[in-house]
């Protein structure tokens, strides 16, 4: 290789380090806030929980707290999906480990809620759905990502745009 042929590799490979590092930041800032969400939400105590449920009409359909646990799993398996890549069993592992501590959690005294069984079976159930969708919409999360990159540099008033361009 000669001394053009390394120069212009080592750049390559600098822009894409630096676009890997971008958007790894941005996946895990986004699973790590959405796994402390998920911690927040199913440790609201009871009252407040008890608050929001008799001042909507949405919750008096049947199940809609499983059809909410799934989906806030489901969301859960595919942001760590996207951290952790290629390693599904740690996402299923992950989401596991927290759906036993949020629901242990919901019946300490501070928190006075029913830890229940079927809400965790409803994470894991989220927990499958979401790494299959990682795993089968992988280029298209890729792209979502690379275009989320490029507009936050953007408003963030960032000058070098050649270490955003769009995954492949």
């Amino acid at each position: 290789m000669n001394r053009a042929e390394s120069v212009a590799s080592e750049a390559v490979s600098a822009d894409a380090e630096a676009r890997s590092s971008g958007l790894a930041w941005l996946r895990l800032g986004l699973a790590v806030t959405w796994t402390l969400l998920i911690a927040i939400a199913c440790w609201l105590p009871r009252a407040v929980v008890q608050e929001v449920e008799d001042g909507s009409g949405w919750f008096k359909m049947p199940n809609l707290d499983k059809l909410i646990h799934c989906t806030i799993f489901m969301f859960f398996a595919v942001f760590w999906s996207r951290v952790v890549r290629g390693r599904a069993g740690a996402v299923v592992a992950g989401g596991l480990v927290l759906a036993i501590v949020t629901e242990l959690g919901q019946s300490t005294a501070l928190v006075g809620r029913d830890a229940n069984v079927f809400d965790a079976l409803a994470d894991m159930i989220g927990v499958a759905v979401g790494v299959l969708l990682a795993s089968r919409f992988a280029s298209r999360l890729d792209a979502l990502e690379g275009r989320t990159l490029a507009f936050l540099n953007a408003r963030l008033g960032r000058r070098n745009q050649k270490a955003v361009r769009e995954p492949r």
